[in-house]
């Protein structure tokens, strides 16, 4: 073997010998590190909006909350939509009568 095809398969082994190892111990720290914890912030005025028309549910609008996910709806937007218009959501019942805000 010549002197070359030596120094290569034996770099080749030390890599394999060492090298991964290192590397696999470096990927297991870092996936034992503890991501920071995520702080969210309920959107206001995104909960005050219709999810079919997009407009404001302002106080005092008569509103009907969908069965399934609780989400307010103009009266007249879940009729019109023959249900609840959140992506996913099917219901087509409301809780209880339309309410007013307050």
């Amino acid at each position: 073997m010549d002197p070359f095809r030596l120094e290569l398969v034996v770099g080749f082994a030390l890599l394999l010998l060492v090298g991964v190892p290192a590397l696999v111990v470096r990927l297991l720290e870092a996936r034992s590190k503890k991501a920071p914890a995520l702080s969210v912030k309920k959107d206001e005025s995104a909960a005050r909006a219709c999810p079919f028309c997009k407009d404001e549910i302002a106080a005092g609008v008569v509103h009907i909350e969908c069965a399934t996910c609780h989400t307010k709806h103009h009266a007249t937007c879940f009729e019109e939509n023959g249900g609840c218009a959140v992506f996913g959501c099917k219901e087509k019942r409301g809780v209880g009568h339309a309410e007013r805000t307050g």
